[in-house]
């Protein structure tokens, strides 16, 4: 067995519905730790809605997060690799944005703007991940009406993800065309509700790529878990992709394994535990 290295996504793979990973898989996966494989996670999430994951499981690597447009180091508090989108293409981005009015956020590299007619939604968005509370103290997390979007100076910011959401699913086909009139820009769908949007090539493999380049990572010996359509391009770059059984079909059908059970019955466990002893 060449197993060194493990990635996981985060929401609907290594976390439950209550937006935490389960005690049991934590426990397997520190002590696959100690046994010398590492362990990092590869997320839309931008890093700050990362952080708190990363106190269940300390990775052994940088993380690649905002879909591989922002690789951060948690040990050094530093990003180690950023590809931002051009200032060039967010004027068209944010016409589209304005003129359909569904809530969106910029992520950065220090902090996320929300822009909604709702605040309590962008908040519930974060709550989440269980960080509102310091993340609005520390001002990381900023929700704003929508309208100040319109003031939102997006020159004096390095935006590496602008995430839309939509509370009608079935618009996201039709917002997703209007996407494809903007050049130079790469989108995926990571929930059934939004689109992430990102610099052209963007994605988790670009991510996986930075991982490769500098800290000594063999896609040979790589392991990735996901569920959603972001996780497609990762799959295609490592020798054990698995997808959960409540993934996408895209993602599933992508995937060398599924696993038996899904994000909140210890499926990633139970996969390691099985695959592990063969």
């Amino acid at each position: 067995m060449e197993l060194k290295n493990i990635i996981f996504d985060l929401d609907g793979t290594l976390l439950s519905s209550n937006q935490i990973p389960l005690e049991q898989t934590v426990e397997f996966l520190k002590d696959l730790q100690k046994k010398g494989i590492r362990i990092t996670f590869a997320s839309g999430r931008s890093h700050i809605l990362i952080r708190n994951t990363a106190t269940f499981i300390t990775p052994n690597l940088p993380v690649i997060s905002s879909n591989g447009a922002l690789v951060y180091d948690f040990a050094s508090e530093k990003p180690v690799h950023i590809k931002p989108i051009d200032n060039k293409v967010i004027p068209a981005i944010m016409q589209m944005l304005l003129e359909f009015q569904e809530t969106f956020y910029f992520y950065t590299d220090k902090k996320v703007f929300a822009f909604t007619h709702e605040l309590d939604s962008a908040k519930i968005l974060s709550t989440r991940s269980q960080i509102v509370g310091i993340d609005l103290i520390e001002n990381n997390y900023i929700v704003n009406k929508f309208e100040k979007a319109l003031d939102f100076d997006f020159k004096q910011h390095t935006i590496t993800k602008i995430l839309l959401v939509t509370k009608n699913r079935e618009k996201v086909p039709f917002l997703a065309k209007q996407l494809d009139q903007i050049q130079d820009i790469n989108y995926v769908s990571s929930m059934t509700f939004a689109l992430d949007i990102m610099q052209k090539d963007v994605n988790k493999a670009y991510g996986l790529k930075v991982l490769v380049d500098n800290y000594n990572l063999d896609p040979e010996k790589t392991m990735v878990f996901g569920d959603a359509d972001n996780d497609v391009e990762i799959f295609q770059s490592v020798k054990w992709p698995v997808a959960l059984v409540n993934g996408t079909d895209l993602a599933k059908k992508n995937a060398k394994f599924i696993t038996e059970y899904d994000n909140n019955h210890n499926g990633i466990y139970f996969f390691l535990k099985k695959f592990l002893a063969t």
